[in-house]
């Protein structure tokens, strides 16, 4: 499943995302959207949070080891 972030400018692919921009969409996410609840009890935007979140920590890893591999 491809996890898209609707943005101001339209709907981007997460995955496809500048780590520039994902990381200021998911801190902007995170502080727009942190209490607020719908019907079932999850934040509005959860979704794009945590495929944002997880995107991120993927990125993050693979910067790492190519530290290590340096």
């Amino acid at each position: 499943m491809t996890a898209i972030y609707n943005s101001s400018s339209g709907p981007k692919v997460i995955a496809d995302m500048n780590p520039h921009n994902l990381a200021a969409a998911h801190a902007k996410l995170q502080r727009d959207y942190p209490a607020r609840e719908d019907l079932d009890g999850q934040s509005l935007r959860q979704a794009e949070i945590d495929a944002m979140g997880a995107r991120l920590a993927v990125l993050a890893e693979e910067y790492a080891e190519s530290q290590v591999s340096e």
